[in-house]
This record gives C-alpha cells, structure tokens and sequence, in this order.
C-alpha cells in the first residue's frame, strides 16, 4: 500500500482521549443519543405544561394551572441544562436532572391524583436514565429514592381527594397521555441502557480476546499482525497496519498488517517527517480522521483513499507509559466508516496493544543481545554454533555442502598494544563492517571473541568458492582502515573447513577450522588454508608442544648461547649476543623459530623473557667481573 504525503483532519471533540487503555463512562455517540432523549423530554414537558395550563385556565382549575406552570419552568430549565451534558460537567448535570425530575414528579402526582399512576411508572426512569454515567453509589440513591417517589405517587391516588374541576374526558386524555409517555420514556431509556452495556461488554471482549492471543507470542512480527488482525475487527475496517516509531531514526516500521495478502504493497519503512499528519498523531497523542466525502478533507487524502479504493480512514496513537511508541491505521471501502465510538474503541484497543508491542520489542532487543556481539552486531558464539548446527541438519537431508571460515586477525596484540584498547574496540568493528560488506546475505558472520571471527556459507559448490570467499576477506582487510585521522593496516590469517552432506557434525567443523587457521598462521601469515587431515596431526603436536613449553623456564630446560660482536678494525671483542635454545630432557635441542610464536599465543613468553634477561644479565656481569671487562655489553 502506498504511504500518504498530505494531512488528515483531527477528529472533532477527541483532543481529550486519553491515551491509556480506558473508557469514559459514555462515549460520543452515547452523548449524542443523551442529549436527544433530554431535549426530547424537555419538549415534552413544556408541551404538557401548556396544554395543562390551558385546560387550568379554561376550567378555572389552580391545581392544574400551577402544575402546568411547572411542567414548563422544568421543560425550559432542562432545555437550558443540555449544553452542560457535553463538557466534563456530565455526571453532575445529570445527577441534578434526575433529582429535579424526581422532584417533579411527586408535586404532579400531588397535584394531579389522576396521574399519579403514570407518575409511580416515571419515578423509575433518572435511576435509569443515569445508570451508564454516574457512579453506582449515585445510582443506588437515585433508585431508593424513587421507589420512595413511587410509593409516594400511589398514596396519593389513594389517599389525596379528587377535587379537579376538569372534565372526566380531559382527565383521562390527560392521564392516558401522561401514562403512555412514561411508559415510552422508560422503555427507551431502558433500550438506550442495554445497548451501552451490550457495546460495552462487546467492548471488553475484544479487549480480552486481543489481549488472550497477543499472551501466546513474543514476536514483535506476529504480535503486530495479531493486534491488526483484532483491530480491524473490532472497528469494521477493511485494512489495518500497526507500526512502531523508532525515535533514533525518526521512522515509522510496519510491524503488522491485515489483511497479509496486501501487505506485499506496502512501503515497510518510511521517515516521519514526510508525512506531517503522522508526525501530529505520534507527537500529539491525538486521533485524527479522514473521509472521501468530507469536502474539508485533503485533496492528496482523498486521492490516496481513492487509489487504493478506500473512503475513510482513522489512525490511532500507540501510547505506552505515555509515551508514543508507534501508530494504528485503519481503512474502509465505505464512507464514514469510522464515527466517534470507533475511534474510542480503537483507542483502547490500541492502550492495549501499545504494551503488548513494548514487551514483545524489549523481549526481541534482549533476545538481539544475548545472540549477538555487542561490540560489531555479529552473531556471538552461541547464535554461530546454533547457525552451523541447523545447516549440518539441511546439509545432511539435502546432500549440500557448507564451509566454515575461522579467522584470526595477525598481530592484533601488538596492534591494540600501540593504538590502545579503544582504538582496538574501533578497529574491531570495522573489521566487522568490512567482513559482512564482502558476504552473500545468505551467510552469517560471528566474532567468537577477541580478534576471532567466522563465516558460515552454505550451498557452497566446492573447496574454490570457498578460497574466493576467503580470497576476497583478506584482500578487503589488507585495504589501509582510516580511523581517528590514522592509517592502520591489519592482516588476517583463515582456515576453511568444508562439510559434505551432514557428515561431520558442527563441532568437528568449528575444530577443523580452527586447526587449518593455525596452519595458515604458520604458512603464510594474511593468507588461507584449507584443512587436511593431516593438518590435524600437526596440530595435535603443537598442543602437546604448548602444554611441555609451560614452566620450562623452571625445570632448567632453557639456555643461552652466545654469539660474539667483534670489532673489525682491532678484533676485540666489544659485547655478546644472547641466544636462547630449549633443550627437552626427552629430545633434541629447539631453536626459538620452533617455539617463540607458540609462546607469545599461550602466554608463556613472559616468564620465559623475564629468565633471558635475568640469565644474560648474570652471566654479562660475571664475564666482566671475571675478565676484567667492564666495557663488555
């Protein structure tokens, strides 16, 4: 679907929504109904304040004059009380109306005997009239009191003389009148109350549904298109699409969509700020509506609803803890599609999912980090391995095959020594950037810790494509990386490891891999090695080299010998240089070439140089003391 470049027009009188999941007690189309019923009443009460006024008049009956005379200061008072039902004043106005209704209906009654059984039906209708808006406490009073009303109206009839001078004819007109309009009144009030509570419970069903399937996933995919799915439903609307807001981008995301077959359609992503209507909505926590037939509407809207044949249109915040955390759009064929109540109902629907979308998002964002390196955005150890499995199993039922690249960045120690750590951290990542620049979207990359990465690339054809991919890494790393205004130049060592049909399982792969890195290491540093078996029994004795290399310095095993410097002008000797050999008990004598890189890797290097200096310091100070040499270095 395409995204909309103009306004929409806010919903009338919707600026106070609020933005949590709540209701008011009575929506705006409630209010609407309210206040005609109310205005209906009031014309009713002075037309038959006049008409007994006019018949007191005619028949020289008080009684039924002054009952006239307040029939109609009641009809207008209540005329004049409708403006206040539409503000924030609507419980108290219409606890006052129910009050002053009661009231009026025990002095007709007293006034008027003949009347008082329709007055005994009509002491029922402000307990009704208020129940959807006023609280139960309210409600309770309003009732008791009239019941005490009713009985009050019987009473009368029973106990008050008729002394009205009017005609029996006019007495019964008037009293059937009277009855018939009470009894009307109750029974729309009645159907009025039923409805809302009907709506209502309708209302909070959907809540419950929505919420009872939004329980069963965590996926902020899945969650956004179950919360369109309800959405859509509960409204009426044709289309719905539920999108997050990335505050740090400033863009909106298409997390959900209904229906899915649509979605194909539509732009997933776009920038907030080419498109000022959903920037208002985000930013104002306000509704806002459009229609094809409203002719105050945006000619580019309208343009939009018609191209993808749609007439209304509402979109509704996603406010989480107050904030705004995303936005709900709903479509319809139809015109005027979604009034006042819909957009409520959207609204606490949307109160709803705006916690279900966060929790599901946060759940995802822990997810991310717990798979994934925090320094480059890699696959971390877990998620790689994770990965490898999955394509063993693929490998194993289609027959395909995969490659693992380990690769182990030269020098990198020495590197992060001179630059410093932090230095180190950027070189890293921009390693990162540059490994995932020169992979197949189909291939993961992971750092497995320190300057350790791997590649996983399935569906491989054979050992060359391999080779190309690692070709093409080390070619990238030897490019000079700028940071910081300094030209660094890193190098990087990798060992291919290949797998056929599932044949070996992930761990072999990850230590094949492994061994051919070092073997790269020890060939040819910056370049790639493919690993044979035979590199595994290499490798199985540099194990059992580094293992016997530790504490050699304590066992006596290493010794010095040194090479003289000579001056050739005289043919003294002028100083020595020391060279250390390692002399197993159970083997021959091994020069450092065999052994130093293995040391500097396991650590060992470092008591072993502080005994070279230590000894060759000794053995310096000895031969000048001895020989009487001070001069010899």
């Amino acid at each position: 679907m395409p995204r909309r470049t103009t306004r929409c027009q806010p919903v009338a009188d919707m600026t106070a929504l609020p933005p949590a999941p709540r209701r008011d007690a009575l929506d705006q189309s409630g209010v609407v109904i309210l206040v005609g019923l109310v205005r209906l009443v009031a014309v009713v009460s002075v037309t038959l304040g006049l008409a007994e006024t006019v018949a007191g008049i005619a028949f020289n009956e008080p009684r039924s004059g002054d009952l006239g005379v307040v029939s109609v200061a009641y009809g207008l008072w209540l005329a004049s009380r409708i403006g206040r039902l539409r503000g924030p004043e609507l419980e108290r106005t219409m606890t006052w109306i129910a009050t002053a209704t009661l009231g009026i209906i025990a002095v007709a009654a007293l006034l008027q005997p003949s009347i008082a059984t329709a007055m005994a039906i009509a002491s029922l209708l402000p307990g009704v009239i208020v129940t959807p808006i006023v609280p139960s406490r309210i409600v309770l009073r309003l009732l008791i009191a009239g019941g005490l009303v009713g009985a009050w109206s019987v009473v009368t009839a029973a106990t008050v003389p008729d002394t009205n001078r009017l005609p029996v004819e006019a007495q019964t007109a008037i009293s059937f009148i009277t009855l018939v309009l009470a009894y009307a009144f109750l029974i729309t009030f009645l159907w009025e109350v039923s409805r809302r509570l009907k709506a209502n419970a309708m209302d909070l069903q959907s809540v419950i549904t929505m919420s009872g399937d939004l329980a069963k996933t965590l996926d902020p995919r899945l969650v956004g298109d179950r919360i369109a799915v309800h959405i859509a439903r509960a409204v009426g609307a044709d289309d719905c699409a539920l999108s997050y807001w990335d505050r740090a981008t400033n863009r909106v995301i298409t997390l959900g969509y209904e229906p899915p077959e649509r979605r194909a359609a539509l732009n997933e992503t776009y920038d907030v700020d080419d498109y000022p209507a959903t920037r208002d909505v985000l930013e104002t926590q306000t509704p806002m509506l459009i229609d094809s037939t409203d002719p105050a509407a945006d000619a580019d809207e309208v343009r939009y609803l018609t191209s993808i044949g749609h007439r209304s249109m509402a979109m509704i915040p996603l406010v989480a803890a107050g904030r705004t955390i995303g936005l709900i759009e709903v479509t319809a064929a139809r015109r005027r599609a979604f009034d006042a109540r819909a957009v409520e109902l959207a609204t606490m629907l949307a109160g709803e999912a705006a916690m279900a979308l966060e929790n599901a998002r946060l759940y995802d964002q822990i997810r991310h980090q717990a798979l994934h390196d925090g320094l480059t955005g890699l696959a971390n150890r877990v998620l790689f391995r994770d990965r490898v499995e999955h394509a063993v199993e693929r490998g194993r039922r289609s027959g395909g095959q995969l490659a693992l690249l380990f690769i182990d960045m030269d020098d990198f120690k020495t590197l992060n020594d001179h630059h410093g750590h932090a230095r180190g951290d950027e070189i890293l990542a921009a390693v990162a950037d540059r490994l995932a620049g020169v992979l197949r979207p189909a291939d993961t990359a992971a750092r497995l810790g320190g300057d350790e990465f791997a590649v996983l690339l399935e569906d491989v054809a054979g050992e060359p494509d391999a080779l190309a991919v690692a070709t093409r890494i080390t070619d990238s790393f030897r490019q000079p990386f700028l940071l910081g205004g300094t030209t660094i130049r890193v190098a990087a060592s990798i060992g291919v490891a290949l797998g056929t049909g599932g044949v070996e399982p992930a761990d072999e792969l990850l230590r094949n891999a492994d061994v051919a890195m070092y073997a790269a290491k020890q060939s040819s540093r910056g370049g790639a090695e493919i690993f044979r078996p035979g590199l595994r029994d290499g490798a199985a004795e540099r194990s059992a080299r580094a293992e016997r290399l530790r504490g050699v310095e304590q066992r006596d095993e290493l010794r010095l010998d040194y090479q003289p410097i000579v001056e050739l002008a005289s043919g003294a000797i002028v100083a020595v240089e020391a060279l250390v050999r390692w002399q197993p008990p159970d083997g021959p004598v091994l020069m450092p070439a065999e052994w130093i890189d293995l040391a500097e890797e396991t650590g060992d290097i470092v008591p072993i140089g502080r005994w070279i200096l230590r000894e060759a310091c000794r053995q310096a100070r000895d031969w000048q003391i001895r020989l009487e040499r001070p001069d010899l270095r």
